[in-house]
């Protein structure tokens, strides 16, 4: 289970360094792709992503199939470097909200992944979503779960 806020530099080269908290659980290899939150990247144990990606859909169904095929098609396997760090292809960063200004990546424990994003959306998401309105949407949830 992935949870806590990390803040990590991106270095000259286009590198950063996953928190190590996490490193420990995701390994070196893993999933990455996009988060239901625009502008951020997700970030999945291969076995997690696997799991969620089994979900059926219809072959028969060309909406739901070019949805699948949209959502799913951005998700790529990515392996760090010797030294434990994540390079940000540009097909990284087209992923997301991130440019050469951006020095500094926010990473948020999700669960079940991974959320990486800018500083600037991070706080975006911030003014957004207030602590108490998280707890009101995620109490409905877990009604709606168990109810």
């Amino acid at each position: 289970m992935f949870f806590g806020t990390y803040f990590h530099q991106v270095d000259s080269k286009k590198r950063v360094r996953v928190p190590s908290k996490f490193g420990k659980e995701l390994g070196s290899s893993y999933i990455l792709g996009p988060s239901s939150i625009r502008g951020a990247i997700a970030i999945y144990k291969t076995e997690d992503y696997h799991t969620i990606s089994q979900k059926r859909h219809s072959p028969f169904n060309r909406e739901l199939e070019e949805a699948y095929t949209v959502f799913f098609g951005r998700y790529m396997d990515v392996t760090e470097d010797a030294q434990g760090r994540l390079f940000l292809s540009n097909d990284i960063r087209s992923f997301f909200d991130f440019n050469d200004d951006d020095k500094e990546l926010v990473f948020v424990g999700s669960q079940d992944h991974i959320n990486m994003m800018s500083k600037s959306c991070y706080e975006k998401m911030n003014q957004n979503m207030s602590f108490d309105k998280a707890l009101e949407i995620l109490d409905k949830a877990f009604e709606k779960e168990n109810g």
